[in-house]
């Protein structure tokens, strides 16, 4: 059986907040739900953000339920050491992780870094909306950086095939996904653009 790499983020279990902030209020029963996909032999990596309180209990509760190698890349919400998270059951617990994948050399965080020489820097923390993006701002770069937050999943793991394999059309559904009001505004732009070429074309000389 082949071996397959899931990735997943800012699942945030127990952080009720998030519903008044525009999750669906079933994210977590959906994420349990989508964590089931991960087999014995596959590898989840976690980008971090994992829950807000009850942290026994929550990370108890995952390691009961999922299944296979479990890495686990640090979030800006994760304060516990990473004693504590091997004693709870992760194979491996880091603040970033690098590693190759069908080709590409792959860094692996939860908040988004700036270029550093590898194809890709697969991420969590902004939410699919570029939530904090004042942290990020002036180096995100969409053929660079490839989120995979929840909100961009549908509340479930992603294979990491599916976002590496294909950078470009990755990084144009980033674009509507996660910059939709700049999105909207160039397509609008460009199409004010054509209906100006078009008033501009010389009249139609009538047929002889």
């Amino acid at each position: 059986m082949e071996t397959k790499v899931f990735l997943v983020s800012d699942t945030h279990f127990g952080h009720a907040k998030l519903i008044e902030w525009g999750r669906p209020p079933d994210f977590e029963d959906r994420l349990w739900k989508g964590l089931e996909v991960v087999q014995d032999l596959d590898v989840l990596i976690h980008l971090g953000d994992f829950c807000i309180g009850e942290d026994e209990k929550n990370h108890c509760g995952f390691m009961n339920r999922v299944k296979g190698t479990k890495i686990f890349v640090r979030g800006n919400h994760d304060h516990k050491s990473d004693s504590w998270l091997y004693r709870m059951g992760w194979d491996f617990v880091c603040d970033e992780y690098k590693n190759r994948h069908f080709g590409k050399s792959i860094t692996f965080t939860h908040i988004p870094i700036p270029r550093n020489g590898t194809d890709h820097n697969v991420h969590g923390h902004t939410h699919g909306n570029m939530h904090r993006d004042k942290d990020v701002r002036d180096y995100y770069d969409k053929t660079f950086h490839v989120e995979v937050a929840p909100e961009n999943t549908d509340y479930k793991p992603i294979l990491l095939t599916q976002k590496i394999l294909n950078p470009k059309s990755a990084a144009e559904e980033q674009r509507k996904i996660i910059l939709p009001v700049e999105y909207l505004k160039a397509e609008k732009e460009l199409q004010q653009k054509a209906d100006r070429a078009v008033d501009n074309l010389p009249p139609k000389k009538p047929k002889a």
